[in-house]
């Protein structure tokens, strides 16, 4: 079974990721919406697609150096739906990695009839197949954070002891809504409770697993069941503004506190609510969340970096002009970097981007390299750029 290193995620990943649109044919981000995404330590993009209708958006993202999940769209998917190959392999050719191909399906509204466990597991294994010939990594279907008894892990148990196919989840990613849940929850004698605005549920309490922390106890079963974690994708992460009644700061806040959160390892990336151009109704115009609260919050906050390196300090306009002003360059200021980076392997021109971070009361500059094997980060403490003083972390 591959650890989760040898799992394709961002070099340097913040885990943070977005959900762009909820219906085909969005708009097309523009440079700006780039640059803000990459502001608010946005690596990863989840993108819904009926068709080729967002193949440039893959494209573009993809070149641009985001992780870009795919959910192929069919209406009520679910026992029957598996996108095509070739289609499939149209995304894969321009970079994207990750591929959904259904949705939470417990719900009604998403099956064409109704769903045994039986039929999911077959399904899946249907999916994971045409995923493999389309070269790109299949997510096992979402589901949202309190299923995890009742359908993931009797779907998975019926895959590997009945089907005996253990290798197409030891091939797979896990996507899932490990989302807090709506301020407004239903009781058992149907009446509904508000919980206080202090109190996010962000970690299990009592309450059913409709909390952030859930994915937890999801990494615990799955490694009991296969030996080792597998990567989880939160293909819905977050609070939607109606989560917290149209309080647009109180959404800001929230998100951010559960993207500045230590998460596990297991946990590659989650794709927020917090820039949706198509959703009206939500709280999100048809012009985009630019300027909105949460993009402002995402931008502020510390972020961290999940796979390697200290915490990444909040973006700071101010600091970024000083730093271009000056010309940081550790490439074209300090041969032996680039020297170090050939060494290693680095495929020449291909140098990725600069950052500054701090780490235990001390300022560091960092530069990430792809190479043939993967990428490194090249980091020294700021005033100490010999070769000697330099730390090397391959990612």
């Amino acid at each position: 079974m591959k650890q989760l290193s040898d799992w394709p995620q961002p070099i340097s990943n913040s885990g943070i990721g977005l959900h762009y649109n909820t219906k085909p044919n969005p708009p097309l981000p523009n440079q700006e919406t780039l640059e803000t995404w990459r502001r608010m330590g946005v690596m990863w993009v989840k993108l819904l697609t009926n068709g080729l209708d967002t193949l440039p958006h893959a494209d573009l993202l993809a070149k641009a150096s985001f992780m870009v999940v795919v959910r192929f769209y069919a209406e009520r998917p679910h026992p029957d739906y598996v996108p095509a190959v070739d289609l499939m392999k149209r995304f894969a050719d321009v970079g994207v990695r990750y591929a959904e191909g259904g949705n939470e399906a417990d719900h009604r509204e998403e099956q064409s009839m109704p769903l045994t466990i039986a039929d999911l597991a077959r399904q899946y294994l249907r999916f994971a197949d045409a995923s493999a010939h389309a070269g790109i990594i299949p997510c096992f279907y979402a589901f949202e954070g309190d299923r995890l008894h009742k359908w993931v892990l009797p779907t998975m148990r019926y895959i590997i002891e009945r089907e005996g196919r253990r290798d197409a989840l030891e091939g797979s990613a896990v996507a899932g809504h490990w989302r807090p849940g709506n301020y407004w929850r239903k009781q058992p004698d149907g009446s509904q409770k508000e919980y206080p605005p202090d109190y996010p549920p962000l970690e299990p309490n009592g309450e059913p697993g409709f909390v952030f922390g859930s994915y937890k106890a999801w990494d615990d079963e799955i490694v009991k069941l296969l030996g080792g974690s597998l990567p989880f994708i939160g293909t819905e992460a977050g609070y939607e503004p109606s989560d917290v009644r149209g309080d647009l700061q109180l959404h800001a806040s929230l998100n951010a506190q559960i993207a500045t959160m230590e998460w596990r390892p297991a946990l590659f990336c989650q794709t927020f609510w917090t820039w949706l151009p198509d959703w009206g109704g939500s709280g999100a115009e048809s012009s985009g969340w630019l300027g909105k609260p949460v993009v402002e919050a995402f931008k502020r906050m510390e972020k961290r970096i999940r796979n390697g390196l200290p915490p990444v300090p909040p973006s700071d306009a101010s600091l970024d002009a000083a730093a271009r002003d000056v010309g940081l360059k550790l490439w074209e200021r300090y041969p032996w970097v680039q020297k170090e980076a050939v060494r290693r392997g680095v495929i020449q021109g291909i140098a990725g981007q600069e950052f500054s971070f701090s780490h235990g009361g001390r300022s560091y500059l960092a530069q990430l390299f792809v190479t043939k094997a993967g990428a490194v980060v090249i980091y020294c403490e700021e005033g100490h750029y010999t070769p000697e003083e330099t730390q090397v972390v391959e990612i």
